[in-house]
């Protein structure tokens, strides 16, 4: 199933270009700004070190939010950054669902941004760009392309 009318792809172009530019300003973009000063001290959750890490995550909030803007490559862009949060929440952020002592999500309000974020992008993940997006325009070059044919 996938939303094709106008109000719906409307919807989803607004979520892509706030998730987007909302991540490639306030987050890609300072990163990218400071790689220097963080290159040693960014936190390593995968074992890759402090620079990979940092490459992999100006790459997801830069890069694929760029995408997300565009509607280039969605799912593909949507997939690194839900993987990038969930990163975030659950290993640097140390969410768990429940706590050591029973409590259940003591830190959830410290994690609401990034939730937020993720449940964003797994939209974006789930439903695709819409027909206002690079991707859909593609696509339909390519149908209109083998129907020529």
């Amino acid at each position: 199933m996938k939303p094709n009318g106008l109000f719906s792809s409307v919807g989803l172009l607004i979520i892509r270009i706030g998730l987007g530019l909302m991540m490639l300003l306030l987050h890609g973009w300072p990163k990218f700004q400071t790689y220097q000063d963080k290159i040693e001290t960014f936190p390593d959750p995968l074992g890759i070190g402090p620079k990979w890490s940092l490459i992999g995550t100006i790459a997801a909030e830069a890069g694929c939010s760029a995408l997300l803007i565009l509607g280039l490559a969605t799912r593909l862009a949507a997939a690194a950054l839900t993987f990038t949060f969930i990163v975030v929440i659950f290993v640097v952020h140390n969410l768990h669902i429940i706590q050591a002592d029973g409590t259940i999500l003591t830190n959830l309000k410290d994690n609401e941004l990034a939730i937020l974020y993720l449940f964003g992008y797994l939209t974006l993940l789930a439903t695709g760009p819409g027909s206002l997006s690079l991707d859909a325009l593609f696509v339909h070059r390519r149908r209109k392309k083998k129907e020529n044919v």
